[in-house]
Parts: structure tokens; sequence; C-alpha cells
């Protein structure tokens, strides 16, 4: 068992939010979460099912991501709105998920001759499966209750009636609700941890369990190749889905979005597909080098904005310079995005073509059309990268006219959105073909 990830899920997971704002977004949270239930929920129906949830609950912690950047200047009720709609969406997906994953732990016990799961916590009555399922439902739920409380208080401030001298509004009050809720969120989420942590830690001490669970995952799944095509599809949607940060969304002259988790995120879902059998160094070596370029653009960007801005390029030198020095920045993070993602599409096509169906005993009518959709791939391959360097060079212009074109991150975002298709519609292709090869 990963404790160190476990850990890490809890702390994204028990962290207040204010409104939409996440200090440690719960989309990281559901993203070890579902690396951590991989294998399992492959061996549960109920973990399969938890697996689902938990992966609409993260596009949700996405969303909320997106918005906190999309909506600094609104009112106090439109912030309400927004926030009251990802409380929502959380409850909706956030607890059936918990209940099918906590579920899906019964389920493997049951199957496969597990005990820990039942014995009591910290001396309780309850079987221990029960408690962390009532606490964390209940937690998951008082935090959605207490991040939203404090923006109601938003409504007594849009009231048009003159209060009398000594008279308080109740939206004065909003900052000590946020003290009040962020402090209950808080001590909720380590009552949470402790007996979390206390839980599995006692679960994956269970040895005979977690040994019959691995054989029958390596009869069934490792042996037969299914597990790497589904590490790979795995990964492959990991890459697809980096490629929402590498969007063009201007916040004050500021392209916000951080898309140095681009190649961060290909960095990492290349350890799945190395296991699979590709060789990946060299684009491992790439993704490194955009990690630290990209990151470096992106500080030089933001303290451009904030120490001088567009209007000061034309009345200080040193302002002119720094630009100067920006935009070198930026140019030379878009030709290490440009070789990365001209290396990762190779990559699409290696796999792509090590999953072609046309195989000896196909027929010639069968080979032809395989070799049409393999062809129709490279095509859609080659659009993409097309796209994407337009949309490099369209994103290194955005920085450099902005002064004088502010609509232009606009046009940016159009290529994005093409650029953005297009790798959806070769990960869906491409993760046919291997679906159509091991898991049917």
């Amino acid at each position: 068992m990963n404790l160190v990830l476990l850990f890490t899920a809890l702390i994204f997971l028990i962290n207040p939010s204010i409104a939409v704002f996440d200090l440690l977004p719960d989309f990281f949270a559901w993203v070890i979460i579902l690396k951590l239930i991989g294998k399992a929920k492959y061996l549960s129906v109920k973990m399969s099912i938890g697996a689902e949830y938990a992966l609409k609950a993260a596009w949700v912690g996405f969303a909320r991501i997106v918005a906190f950047f999309l909506i600094p200047y609104v009112d106090g009720t439109m912030e309400l709105t927004f926030t009251f709609v990802f409380c929502i969406l959380e409850l909706v997906w956030g607890i059936p998920a918990i209940k099918a994953i906590v579920d899906g732990v019964t389920e493997l016990s049951e199957l496969y001759g597990g005990t820990e799961t039942y014995k009591p916590l910290f001396k309780l009555k309850s079987e221990g499966i029960r408690t962390i399922k009532l606490l964390t439902v209940w937690f998951w739920s008082l935090k959605a209750v207490f991040n939203l409380v404090p923006e109601f208080f938003e409504l007594s401030g849009q009231s048009s009636d003159v209060l009398s001298e000594g008279v308080r509004p109740l939206i004065s009050f909003k900052p000590l609700a946020y003290y009040f809720t962020i402090g209950l969120t808080l001590v909720f989420g380590i009552v949470l941890a402790l007996f979390a942590i206390a839980f599995f830690k006692r679960v994956y001490s269970d040895k005979p369990m977690l040994e019959r669970i691995n054989a029958v995952y390596t009869e069934k799944y490792v042996e037969t190749g299914i597990h790497n095509a589904r590490v790979v599809i795995s990964s492959l949607m990991l890459i697809t889905v980096a490629g929402l940060f590498v969007f063009s969304l201007m916040l004050d002259s500021m392209n916000v979005m951080p898309r140095f988790l681009f190649p961060l995120l290909v960095l990492y879902s290349l350890k799945g597909i190395k296991s699979s059998g590709y060789k990946t160094g060299k684009i491992a070596i790439a993704s490194v080098i955009s990690v630290v370029l990209s990151t470096i653009s992106y500080v030089f960007r933001w303290i451009f904005v904030i120490v001088h801005g567009y209007y000061s390029i034309y009345l200080s030198f040193e302002a002119y310079d720094f630009f100067i020095l920006t935009s070198t920045l930026v140019w030379v993070e878009m030709i290490s995005f440009a070789v990365l993602y001209f290396m990762i599409a190779r990559l699409v096509l290696k796999i792509a073509a090590d999953n072609n169906e046309a195989k000896v005993h196909m027929n010639n009518g069968a080979k032809s059309f395989e070799k049409k959709e393999f062809k129709n791939l490279k095509i859609k391959v080659i659009f993409a990268v097309i796209f994407f360097v337009l949309g490099l060079i369209a994103k290194d212009c955005a920085f450099a006219y902005y002064g004088s074109f502010s609509e232009i991150w606009m046009v940016v975002l159009a290529f994005d959105f093409i650029w953005f298709i297009l790798s959806y519609l070769i990960y869906n292709d491409v993760k046919e073909r291997i679906e159509n090869k091991y898991l049917i």
C-alpha cells in the first residue's frame, strides 16, 4: 500500500475551500484516489462504479480550478451562484463515489477472505468499514455546507434599505463566518484523516487477502495483456487532459493557465507507457526541459505584469528590456512545447500501429479497411500537430501584442479549441484500437 499517496489525497480532500477558491484542489485528490483503486476497480463491481463517479468528481474539481481564474471580478451574488453549483455537483458525484469505493472494499473483503475490514476502530462498537463510510459521507456533506454558508451573507449586501446608525448588515459578519467554517472543516477533516489512515493501514496489513487479490489480478489481467492495455489507455487519457492547461485564458494581461502542468503531467504519464514496453527516454528529457522553461516563463510573465505592465514599455527602458527578455522566454517555451508534442505524436502513432488489427489471418478487404483507418488517424495527428504549433505561435504573439490588441487571446483560444477536439478524437481512435485488441 502507498500510504504516502493516501495521506496526500486526504490532505487535498480535507483542506477547506473559500467560495470557488481551493488552495489544494480536490481534483488532484480524486486523481490520486483513481490511481489507488486502479487494480481493485477491475475485481469489484462496486469499486468500478466508484471509479466512474470519482472521475466525474475530478472533472468538477478541474472546473472549479478554471472558474477561480475566470470569475475574479464578479459580484458577490454571482460568486455565490458558482459556489452553489459546484457544491451541488460535488455532492451529486462525490457522495456516490465515496459510498461505492467503501462498499468496494467490503466486496473485496468478502470475495477474498478479508477480516481486518470489520474490526472496530479506536475501541468503537461499530465495524470499521461502517465507521469510515459514515465519517467520510458526513465530512464531504459538511464541507460543502461550510463552503457555501458564508457566501449566503452576500445576499444581505444587496439590500437597498438604508440602515439606521449602529445597525450592522449581515454581510459584515462574513469574515467571521469564514473563520468559523474553515476551523470546523479542519477539525472534522483531521478526525477523518486519523480514522482513515488507521483503517486503511489495518486493511493493507491483511496479507492473505492482498496476496489472493494480486494472484487473481495477475492471472486475469497481467498475463493476458489487459493490464498493460489499460495502463496505456489511462496514460493517453492523462496526456489528452493535460492539454487543457495549454489553453489561453487571459486575465489582466496575463495568461493565468499554468502551462508547465502540461509537460509535468506528460512526464507522469510516461511511466505507465514505459511499463508497457515503449521507449520514452527522449520524451521524458523533453518533458523535463519543457517543465523548467515553462515554469521560468510563467514566473517572468507574472513579474512583468505585476511590476511593469504593457503601458510601461513605452515609458521605461527597464520595462522594455524586461519585456524583450520575457518575450524571448515565451518563445523558447513554445519551441520546447512544439518539440515535445511532435515526439508525443510519434509515440501515439507507434502505439496505434502496434495495435493494428490487420493481422495475417485477415482477408484483403479487412486489411484494406484497416489501412484506410490508420491513414485517417495519421491525417488527424498531422492536423493536430499543425494546429498545436499554430496555437503556440499565436500564444507568443498574444503576449507580445496584447498591449495594442487585447482581444488576440480569443484567436489563440480558437486554435486551442480546435486542437483539443482533434487531440480527443486521436485518443478515442487509439483507445478503440487497444480495446478491440485486448478488452473485447
